[in-house]
């Protein structure tokens, strides 16, 4: 632990600069008062492959030890090679290349699986990879990269099927122990294999060496992750350890005896033999995304290092992080005001990343999340009324969270009873961000009588989308025009899948309601006509939810598409084999209207005592920088945006066997049984995108009215009533909730 302690003791020094953590756990009384501790993370950025020329990946496991990270990767230069790299945590640390080469190496040698015991001994189980077979070896190096022996393991199971290694690791006294195919081998510290202990039908998933001689396994069952003890001796697996926190997905070596039980939120401490977790931090508080964590190595002083992986990186190259987690006295610790953000579920992973960065970057405030469903109980249908009544009651109550994640939240009716800030203020205020940053549709769409309560960071385009050639050039239409198209090909399926009553409805909805009159129409003929439809459309869809074979036979009309990213734009033209049109929803008048459906959206509580700090999130969160965070969605900013579509049409090109110039392919790219080959984007099709997105908008619809139309439709729809019965039932509903309602 020598050089950890030697680390830590020059980083006392830099420590008061960090971010404060507030997770603590209990330490033995160095005075009257039992000291109570925080973890003060030291972050180290890293560039795993730096130094390396030629084409890279990695290979098999990264390894955490007292000394830092050590790692394995595969180069293709000249020759193809295999490093075995060392990575200290230190400021402007570089890679480092150990001196280990793989002797019995014919062809390119891989590593699969490896671990380094106390005493600093390598083990590996790697792969020859030659052009006509693949030879396996177990082979064991001296802390000085010395070869001690290495057995070839096609020998060793001569008659075994499956030769894969899925994690090997070491005991005190050098005994390693391989997991393959649901068996154990065990090999003594000379590279005896000892015994063989068959795991029957457990599908283990991860294996650690735990205390002096017991062996932890991990694997998933029906009840998810299960950790259960494998007794050498009997050769037997244990009953699975209980009271494990639900949403765990991975198991390390902890402190004192312990292990640790890793969350998406929360590390926990699990004391296998009294079987009880307790919360040892929440990795909020020391600016972790728990799901990027991917290794934790737990040193004898208390201090923890943390690997962490970027989630939405390149797999085969990731960008990784040290973390060294410090413990201090937390009295010591200086404190930040805290924000809190609160969500209905456990937030997106862009939205924990941003809270991550932004906390390591500001020194004013830190931004905690407030889950409302607790991560360990579970999704249910009970849970989500349980936290929406948990979070109006906080809100009622003056303990409501500063700024709220409206996923699962019904925003517009907190903007309408006055909960959520208006943002134009403070976006006129800003020298960071205004209006006229972000995409005009999107601020029109989200715009309330004047007032902006949120604006998406991303959003999703949806139309109505058919050939030229069967439905026309037109854009946009009404509902008596989609029925006579619908007339004109009786054999043919005017809408697939089975959303045709939302489709009809939601953009006609002032056609049969008027809000400020309180008055409705739908005991009208046009409601009628529209049920029909809708209920004749319905029993067209057959049910097969992939939509190409319908578009290629001209046996469906229109598709419901949601256009995310340019090259999804791009399919969907192809798929419609080069004559699509999106039309949009009809509507009374017929104006071209298409769908504009924002994500990754916050709004400020009106009540909050944090508004400043509160916006100081928001501001960050929403402007250029931040955007890279975000990769499913087109981005609101209009910088970015215009920057992803000018990258769409960014042509490259090569060479084919005759030596011709030609453009290469970007990606390919498939919905259901469609394939298509995306080139750069031409620029009509940016230009059409363009104007699809002007015609894109939001339409508000009362949630309680719209279940009282579905709840009613359901017997017309099964044929037990009249569509004239329905509508008036409808009409009567409909009527005394508008009055009952006015304002």
């Amino acid at each position: 632990m020598r050089r950890i302690g030697i680390l830590l003791a020059v980083m006392c020094c830099i420590w008061l600069a960090a971010c404060a953590g507030e997770a603590a756990q209990e330490s033995t009384p160095t005075s009257e008062e039992a000291v109570e501790y925080a973890y003060v993370p030291e972050y180290f950025g890293m560039k795993l492959y730096e130094g390396l020329d030629g084409d890279k990946f990695m290979r098999g496991d990264e390894v955490l030890s007292e000394n830092g990270l050590f790692y394995a990767i595969n180069s293709y230069g000249e020759e193809r090679q295999q490093h075995v790299m060392h990575w200290k945590a230190e400021s402007d640390a570089k890679p480092e290349k150990l001196p280990i080469t793989f002797a019995d190496a014919s062809g390119v040698p891989f590593v699969a699986h490896w671990t380094i015991d106390d005493e600093g001994n390598f083990y590996f189980y790697w792969c020859d990879y030659q052009e006509t077979q693949e030879i396996y070896y177990l082979s064991k190096y001296d802390k000085n990269y010395n070869l001690i022996y290495s057995l070839n393991m096609d020998e060793i199971w001569a008659n075994k099927k499956n030769k894969t290694v899925e994690r090997v690791v070491v005991g005190k006294d050098g005994t390693l122990y391989a997991l393959s195919d649901k068996q154990v081998f065990i090999f003594d510290k000379k590279g005896e294999c000892e015994k063989c202990i068959d795991l029957g039908s457990i599908d283990v998933d991860n294996m650690l060496f735990y205390d002096t001689d017991r062996i932890i396994l991990t694997y998933i069952s029906q009840k998810g992750m299960e950790v259960a003890e494998l007794d050498v001796n009997t050769e037997t697996v244990g009953e699975p350890y209980e009271n494990l926190p639900q949403s765990s997905s991975r198991v390390w070596n902890g402190q004192a005896g312990k292990i640790f039980v890793n969350t998406s939120e929360v590390l926990f401490e699990y004391d296998i033999e009294k079987q009880e977790a307790t919360e040892f931090l929440k990795w909020g508080d020391v600016n972790v995304t728990g799901d990027s964590v991917t290794k934790i190595y737990s040193a004898e002083n208390g201090d923890i290092l943390v690997l962490r992986r970027d989630l939405y990186g390149d797999y085969f190259l990731p960008e990784s992080e040290l973390v060294l987690l410090k413990r201090v006295d937390k009295s010591k610790v200086p404190v930040k005001e805290t924000i809190s953000i609160a969500t209905i579920g456990p937030p997106d992973n862009y939205l924990a990343k941003a809270v991550t960065e932004f906390n390591r970057k500001n020194t004013l405030y830190h931004v905690e999340l407030r889950n409302y469903i607790d991560p360990n109980s579970g999704w249910t249908t009970k849970t989500l009324p349980d936290a929406l009544n948990q979070f109006h009651a906080d809100l009622a109550g003056g303990n409501g969270a500063d700024i709220f994640y409206l996923n699962n939240l019904d925003w517009e009716n907190l903007a309408k009873k006055g909960a959520l800030e208006d943002l134009t203020p403070y976006l006129n205020n800003s020298t960071q961000i205004s209006k006229e940053d972000f995409v005009e549709a999107v601020v029109n769409a989200y715009d309330m009588s004047g007032k902006l309560y949120t604006i998406p960071r991303g959003f999703e385009i949806s139309t109505l989308m058919g050939k030229k050639s069967l439905i026309g050039e037109q854009k946009g239409w009404t509902v008596r025009e989609l029925i006579e198209l619908a007339e004109k090909y009786p054999e043919a399926s005017p809408i697939h899948g089975d959303a045709a009553l939302s489709i009809c409805l939601r953009w006609n909805w002032e056609a049969f309601i008027d809000a400020e009159a309180a008055s409705c129409s739908f005991d009208s003929p046009e409601f009628e006509e529209l049920l029909e439809f809708v209920k004749q459309a319905q029993k067209k869809f057959t049910g097969n939810w992939d939509m190409y074979p319908g578009i290629k036979k001209n046996s469906t009309l229109l598709a419901n598409v949601t256009i995310q990213k340019m090259m999804d734009y791009q399919m969907f033209l192809q798929m419609f084999e080069g004559e699509g049109n999106c039309i949009g929803y009809p509507t009374p008048d017929g104006k071209w209207t298409s769908v504009l459906e924002g994500r990754e959206m916050l709004a400020i509580s009106s009540v909050s005592k944090m508004k400043e700090g509160a916006w100081n999130f928001l501001e960050y969160f929403l402007q250029e920088d931040c955007s890279d965070i975000a990769d499913f969605q087109f981005s609101s900013y209009v910088k970015n945006l215009e920057a992803e579509i000018q990258e769409a049409m960014k042509a490259e090109y090569t060479k084919d066997e005759q030596g011709n110039t030609i453009e290469k392919e970007k990606t390919k790219y498939s919905q259901g049984s469609f394939e298509a080959v995306i080139y750069a984007a031409t620029k009509e099709e940016a230009e059409s995108f363009y104007e699809l997105l002007g015609s894109a908008t939001r339409q508000s619809v009362d949630s309680e009215i719209w279940d009282m139309i579905y709840e009613e439709t359901r017997p017309f729809f099964a044929g037990t009533k009249t569509a004239s019965e329905v509508a008036e039932i409808i009409q009567n509903r409909v009527s005394l909730y508008l009055q009952e309602n006015q304002t």
